[in-house]
């Protein structure tokens, strides 16, 4: 493992290295999911999401840090926990095992954070940001102010929020948009 991505960011070139490697790290996983799924199935997509809405509720989020965690619409969660008795049983279930662990009061772990991280690089203002992730305002500046890693953190996550809103500015694309066929229950 890269050595500066061991320690935490004390520095804004050390976060943006640690926000490279968020980047990477989303694309790695994308990339693994193709390469299980060649021709992805809407159940398969749908479970590995859903896992990753159970993950974010396990560590504390709320509903809405959840669906941004899993990648979804608000609505869909909502959808899915009105739809699918066992899935809203396993959310109840990992929002208890998080109020076991105090993960629901306003402390920061790394799932947090990542989740806030990823909401302001695509687009989300840090006060929606530290809303989405049940922070109050005050303690999320208190938590800037008082730890540096987490100050550089959300200064770089700002910093390629800005660059690919200067990429777009100049009419560049800063992704390529690609769509995917997925397969539903019972299509050959």
């Amino acid at each position: 493992m890269n050595e500066e991505l061991e320690q935490a960011p004390d520095n804004p070139a050390g976060a943006s290295v640690l926000m490279a490697a968020l980047a990477s790290s989303e694309q790695a996983q994308r990339a693994l999911y193709t390469a299980c799924h060649p021709l992805p199935s809407l159940p398969s997509e749908n479970a590995l999401r859903q896992a990753e809405a159970l993950r974010a509720a396990a560590m504390g989020l709320p509903p809405a840090g959840c669906a941004e965690a899993a990648g979804i619409p608000e609505r869909l969660l909502e959808r899915w926990r009105a739809d699918l008795p066992a899935f809203d049983t396993a959310m109840r279930a990992a929002q208890h095992l998080a109020e076991q662990h105090h993960l629901t009061e306003t402390k920061i772990n790394p799932v947090k954070l990542g989740v806030m991280l990823q909401a302001i690089r695509y687009g989300m203002g840090v006060r929606d940001a530290e809303a989405l992730i049940g922070f109050p305002r005050s303690v999320f500046q208190r938590l800037r102010r008082d730890n540096p890693s987490v100050r550089h953190l959300v200064t770089a996550a700002q910093g390629f929020r800005n660059r690919v809103a200067a990429s777009r500015a100049a009419g560049r694309r800063s992704h390529t948009f690609t769509y995917r066929l997925v397969r539903r229950d019972g299509d050959v």
